[in-house]
C-alpha cells in the first residue's frame, strides 16, 4: 500500500509539472484585433482594430484596418463625417494623407420607449503596409481621428399653468418638465434640453376680483447640457438661433441670446410672459428647436511597429505543436492518475 501511495504522488507531481507552459511574445496567427466605445450618445460609434498585435503593436507587412461601426440611436436622421490619419510620413506605409469618408444613417426606431432598430453601418479605413521595402527598428505611430455629425432639436412638451386666484386644489402642482416628458426627440443626443423649470405668480398681487381673469407672470428656466463624448463643433463652441416659444403666452421674450459651451457644459435660457387663464388649470405647448455640428476628436496613440522574422515565426509554430502533445499526454497522465486512485 505504502508504494502505491508513493506511486500516486509522483504522478501528481509529474502532472503539475507538465501544467506550466512558458509564455511565447508573439502574435496570435501573426494579427488580432479588439474594439473600443467611442460614444453612445446620438450616434453610437465602436472602433475595431484589425491586424493589431496586443491593441498597441502593428506587425511589419501585415495588414491593419479601423473599423468603425456606426448606430443612430437618435429619433432623426443623421449625417457626417469621418476622416483619419497617422502621425508618420507616407514614405513608411500607413494612411496616405488624410482619408475622409461621410456616412447618413436613417433614423432609429422606437416601440414603446425602447430601441428596436438603430440602422448599423460600418466605415473601414485600410492601411497599407507599413515599412514593406525596410525595416526601422522602434518606430511608432499614432492613429487621429474626427466624427462631425449634424444634428437637429425639437422639443415639444406640455407645461401645466394654475392660476393660483382660481384653483382650488394641487391638481398642477408640477412646476418641472425633464426626461421623457420632454419627448423621445430630447432623449439620445449629445447636446439636449435636459429639463424645464418653470413658474407662475399673479402680475398684480392684491388687484384681482374673485372670479375675474387674473393675468398671470410666467418664467421659464431652460436647460441646454452637453451630455456628449465631443465638443459643439462652432467658432468658439457658441450655440446660437435657439428657437423658443410657449403658446398663448402675451409679451413672451427670451433673455439669453447665445450659449458658450467652451467654458461650460451647461447653459440657461431664462424666458418670461403674460398668461390669462380662464380656468383653474391649462397645458401650455412648449417648442424648443435648434441645430448644431457635433465634433468628436480621439487617437490611438504610441503604436509600436514590430517584426517578426521566419525564424520567430518557425518558434512560434514549433512551440504551438509541442503544447498541442503536451496537452494530449497531460490528458493521458490525468485519467491514470484518477484510475490508480480508485484502484488504491
Amino acid at each position: 500500500m505504502t508504494r502505491k501511495l508513493l506511486l500516486l504522488f509522483l504522478l501528481v507531481l509529474f502532472v503539475l509539472g507538465c501544467t506550466s507552459i512558458p509564455k511565447i511574445d508573439l502574435p496570435n496567427s501573426l494579427g488580432g484585433g479588439d474594439s473600443e466605445q467611442i460614444t453612445r450618445k446620438g450616434l453610437a460609434v465602436t472602433l475595431d482594430k484589425n491586424g493589431f498585435y496586443n491593441s498597441n503593436q502593428i506587425v511589419v507587412d501585415k495588414d491593419v484596418s479601423l473599423v468603425f461601426k456606426l448606430e443612430n440611436d437618435a429619433t432623426q436622421d443623421l449625417s457626417g463625417s469621418i476622416t483619419l490619419t497617422d502621425t508618420l510620413s507616407d514614405t513608411y506605409g500607413g494612411i496616405s494623407g488624410v482619408d475622409e469618408r461621410s456616412f447618413s444613417i436613417p433614423s432609429a426606431i422606437y416601440r414603446d420607449g425602447k430601441l428596436v432598430d438603430s440602422n448599423p453601418t460600418t466605415l473601414r479605413f485600410d492601411a497599407v503596409n507599413y515599412l514593406s521595402s525596410e525595416w526601422y527598428k522602434g518606430l511608432k505611430t499614432s492613429f487621429l481621428y474626427e466624427i462631425t455629425t449634424q444634428y437637429q432639436v425639437a422639443i415639444d412638451a406640455q407645461l401645466c399653468m394654475k392660476n393660483p386666484e382660481l384653483a382650488t386644489n394641487d391638481g398642477c402642482s408640477i412646476s418641472k418638465v425633464s426626461g421623457s416628458n420632454l419627448g423621445q426627440s430630447a432623449l439620445n443626443l449629445p447636446l439636449t434640453v435636459t429639463s424645464v423649470d418653470y413658474s407662475v405668480s399673479p402680475l398684480y398681487e392684491g388687484e384681482s376680483v374673485e372670479g375675474s381673469l387674473v393675468p398671470l407672470d410666467v418664467n421659464l428656466d431652460i436647460t441646454l447640457e452637453n451630455v456628449g463624448s465631443g465638443t459643439l463643433d462652432t467658432p468658439g463652441q457658441i450655440l446660437d438661433a435657439v428657437r423658443v416659444n410657449l403658446e398663448g403666452i402675451d409679451q413672451f421674450t427670451c433673455f439669453d441670446q447665445t450659449f458658450d459651451f467652451k467654458t461650460s457644459r451647461t447653459n440657461n435660457i431664462r424666458c418670461n410672459g403674460i398668461y390669462t387663464p380662464e380656468n383653474e388649470f391649462a397645458e401650455i405647448q412648449l417648442h424648443v428647436d435648434f441645430n448644431y455640428p457635433y465634433l468628436i476628436k480621439g487617437q490611438l496613440s504610441n503604436i509600436n511597429i514590430v517584426k517578426f522574422d521566419s525564424k520567430q515565426i518557425f518558434h512560434f509554430l514549433n512551440h504551438s505543436q509541442h503544447r498541442f502533445r503536451n496537452n494530449v499526454r497531460l490528458f493521458t497522465l490525468r485519467n491514470e492518475v484518477f484510475n490508480l486512485r480508485h484502484f488504491v
